[in-house]
């Protein structure tokens, strides 16, 4: 067991430590850039007029949007998704509203969301190297500590005790009791605050700006309009049956044929590319634009 805990202490002792508490920072920032540029190619790829759809995600082979439609399958297919669309119009009427406040959040919320990632990237970088700077002067202070582990048994013994403590916090996914328990350690074991470096690294490069709240309701209101997308999604599962019934086509033909429609309506609304639907078909969904529109539960 001591030569478990001199082991924790020593790699805790090394000179870069504090720089990876606060390059965790760095790390959180760059996962949230990823996500959020994935999120805004996601909406752009599905048209931001009618929230984040999914519907047209690059998939257009037969086997999940079936062959192009005849006259007669597509005024099937509208017969049978407009019988049950009473089932889910509550869901949709909710799925419109809140795309229409993704419109007007949009304006205000990229443009303030880009400026807050600059200002954060610029107050992390400068905490980032003040920390640097302190470990560099700390550089040879540190080797010695490490060269010489405490020896007091008090000091031993609560090392210990913070070590398996550390232990069951992440064995049950506490990671918040990690750090602590991680920063104790540090500090018994090193004479770094961590906290202290920060509070220092805060006061002289600022406080992490907080992210603006248009950004975070527009966040909200996505993730909202996707579970809402699901919720309708289960629903039309569950009505399947009965909207086949009455558009008279075989289930599998009924599903294939409203998933094509639903795919082209998606395009049409977003930014997908409609030249890759035949023309002849192309030319039928537009004509009966407005039939889709209230079938799908948009209305005239």
């Amino acid at each position: 067991m001591f030569r478990r805990f001199m082991l924790v202490a020593m790699l805790l002792a090394v000179p870069g430590i504090a720089d990876a508490q606060l390059g965790n920072l760095i790390k959180q920032k760059a996962a949230e850039k990823v996500s959020g540029k994935a999120a805004d190619k996601a909406a752009e790829k599905a048209g931001v007029r009618q929230g984040k759809q999914t519907y047209h995600a690059e998939r257009y082979t037969e086997g999940t949007i079936g062959q192009e439609l005849d006259q007669k399958t597509f005024e099937a297919a509208l017969r049978g998704m407009s019988a049950v669309q009473t089932d889910y119009t509550s869901v949709q009427a909710e799925r419109t509203r809140l795309s229409a406040r993704v419109n007007e959040l949009l304006p205000t919320a990229i443009p303030q969301d880009s400026a807050w990632r600059v200002r954060r990237e610029t107050v992390e970088q400068c905490q980032r190297d003040y920390v640097n700077r302190l470990m560099e002067k700390r550089q040879a202070e540190l080797q010695g500590r490490a060269m010489r582990p405490p020896t007091d048994q008090k000091t031993l013994r609560l090392m210990m005790a913070i070590t398996d403590s550390a232990t069951h916090a992440a064995q049950r996914g506490d990671s918040v009791a990690v750090e602590r328990f991680n920063r104790r350690i540090m500090k018994l074991t090193t004479g770094i605050d961590v906290a202290a470096d920060s509070a220092a690294a805060a006061k002289k490069c600022g406080e992490l700006p907080s992210r603006p709240a248009a950004a975070l309701e527009l966040e909200r209101v996505r993730a909202q309009i996707d579970s809402l997308m699901a919720k309708e999604r289960t629903i039309q599962e569950r009505t399947l049956p009965n909207a086949a019934l009455a558009s008279g086509l075989p289930p599998l033909r009924f599903a294939l044929a409203r998933e094509r429609v639903l795919t082209w309506y998606a395009d049409q609304a977003g930014a997908g590319d409609l030249s890759r639907w035949p023309r002849r078909e192309r030319e039928m969904f537009e004509r009966r634009r407005d039939d889709i529109r209230q079938a799908l539960g948009y209305g005239k």
